[in-house]
């Protein structure tokens, strides 16, 4: 027995130092090729995912309390010079590029000094301009408010399970959006509910929580060895049989309604306080490279329904309706630019435009707003 006892002992020692010795030959020839990134394996808060996304900080996003975190052209406090027409643009990733700078730049030209106070997010959707629009105009005090929304509140119906919880939820809080990078879906400690969750890293790492046990302490070697992360990783997946189907259109247009409340209340949210508003509708193509469609896994979050082309067509169709119909509701300025902007070669993606695109899409906008005398000053 004692003779056994050794054997398992010396044994047990031997492949311990191996292993040991293997991890340590791995990172030292180990070049880690991105940060760490949160673990489901510890939740140690829960935050509803909505709001918590801004630039990093630049040359180009302003540091200026009024407007901190956020693009202006020009650059605060000069955009706050007196006779300086103040245009806020609200949207997501089709607001946040050159197109509000191009604007500017056109009115300039044609002797309408104005500022861009551009409050446009990739991923951002009409919740998020509401909020916005609620936080920032009463410092801004903007001349005009425009808003381009549609494909990311569209897109919040029926979103990949990566980036998305299982129940659609009519404030969003289901989708991580923006924050995908660093968030991730897990259980709530409380009930079970799927829920997303952050953990602290970098910097911060020391906030989180830790599992201070004998079981913690083997279960963090598992998942921080580089071996076993090596061996995890080369092992091949694990296929799921599944067949994808087309949705039917009540999931296409799940976020619609919301869409429409969301949009409703912004245009009177800024009647209230008597800016002027106009909302674009959101250009589309089918004619341009594939993000959104099948084959790049634009499905519901149930992972097992396809947006088809036509279901997409419609879905976008069906939103800029909506708008075009809350400007007659409403009485407040639209204007119609998936009817201005039709040319597959303007667009990168199906709703993203290229430089040429944006170029259109800018003097569109600055031809209504003097057509149309839409800052108060032209009047």
């Amino acid at each position: 027995m004692t003779r056994a006892l050794k054997l398992f002992y010396y044994t047990a020692v031997n492949a311990l130092l191996l292993l040991l010795a293997l991890e340590l030959g791995m990172r030292l020839f180990h070049s880690p090729a991105e940060p760490a990134k949160a673990s489901v394996r510890d939740v140690p808060y829960q935050l509803h995912p909505f709001f918590q996304s801004s630039f990093p900080l630049s040359t180009a996003v302003s540091r200026d309390p009024r407007f901190y975190g956020w693009p202006t052209n020009p650059e605060l406090p000069a955009g706050f010079e007196p006779g300086r027409q103040r245009i806020l643009f609200l949207g997501g990733s089709t607001t946040a590029c050159r197109y509000p700078h191009l604007v500017r730049w056109l009115l300039e030209q044609q002797q309408v000094p104005a500022t861009a106070f551009i409050a446009g997010y990739d991923w951002h959707c009409s919740l998020h301009s509401l909020y916005k629009l609620e936080t920032y105009t009463d410092t801004v005090q903007p001349d005009l408010i425009v808003v381009l929304e549609g494909i990311n509140d569209f897109y919040r119906g029926f979103t990949s399970p990566a980036l998305s919880l299982p129940e659609y939820r009519e404030d969003y809080s289901h989708y991580a959006g923006a924050l995908h990078p660093f968030w991730q879906s897990g259980l709530a400690r409380g009930d079970a509910r799927p829920a997303f969750f952050a953990q602290p890293i970098g910097r911060f790492a020391h906030e989180a929580s830790h599992d201070d046990s004998l079981g913690g302490w083997f279960r963090a070697l598992a998942y921080e060895s580089l071996l076993v992360r090596s061996l995890r990783s080369a092992a091949p997946p694990a296929e799921e049989a599944q067949t994808i189907v087309s949705m039917e259109q009540d999931a296409v247009l799940r976020a619609l309604p919301a869409f429409e409340r969301n949009m409703r209340s912004l245009v009177r949210s800024a009647k209230r306080r008597g800016i002027p508003t106009v909302l674009l509708t959101m250009p589309w193509s089918l004619g341009s490279a594939r993000t959104f469609l099948a084959p790049a896994g634009f499905f519901t979050n149930d992972g097992l329904h396809m947006l088809d082309e036509a279901g997409f067509d419609m879905g976008m169709r069906r939103f800029a309706e909506t708008v075009e119909q809350l400007g007659r509701d409403e009485d407040v300025e639209v204007i119609s630019m998936h009817r201005e902007i039709t040319d597959a070669a303007l667009f990168q993606d199906e709703v993203h435009l290229t430089d040429a695109g944006q170029e259109q899409e800018a003097r569109a906008l600055v031809r209504e707003i003097l057509l149309r005398k839409l800052l108060p000053r032209q009047r």
